[in-house]
């Protein structure tokens, strides 16, 4: 099973009062309980926002170990290279809200690249972009 991690998954597990920490939680126990091999991915720019927000939000520390820990990690970083620009400016420009992410649309055409089987996040706007969810 392949498993894209988004910005508010990392963010919950390492912000004490985020609102979607025993969440987190779950959804990390059950993935890993299934006894099925799990590939863990996720793309530069979740690093980059979890990091940034970590620093901003909890303190410059927490975000340097974060960017330490997946640096050692097994889980592959997806890196934004030319390849992925008119996909995914062809997908935000699709999207008629304005509250739309970069990030999400990176993620989602990564999702489809890679052929990944769930996204876990807590933004159900990922359904839209045709990205299916950990529930």
């Amino acid at each position: 099973m392949r498993i894209l991690i988004d910005s508010d998954y990392y963010i919950a597990t390492l912000a004490p009062d985020d609102s979607n920490k025993s969440k987190a939680q779950k959804a990390y126990d059950l993935i890993f309980e299934t006894g099925s091999s799990v590939s863990l991915l996720t793309t530069w720019d979740v690093i980059d926002e979890v990091t940034t927000k970590l620093s901003y939000f909890i303190s410059k520390e927490v975000a340097s170990e974060f960017f330490k820990y997946i640096g050692r990690s097994d889980t592959l970083i997806i890196y934004p290279t030319e390849r992925y620009l008119e996909p995914v400016y062809s997908l935000f420009n699709s999207i008629k809200s304005k509250n739309v992410s970069l990030t999400d649309c990176f993620n989602a055409v990564v999702f489809k690249e890679y052929e990944i089987d769930y996204i876990l996040s807590f933004d159900k706007d990922y359904k839209k972009l045709g990205v299916k969810i950990w529930e």
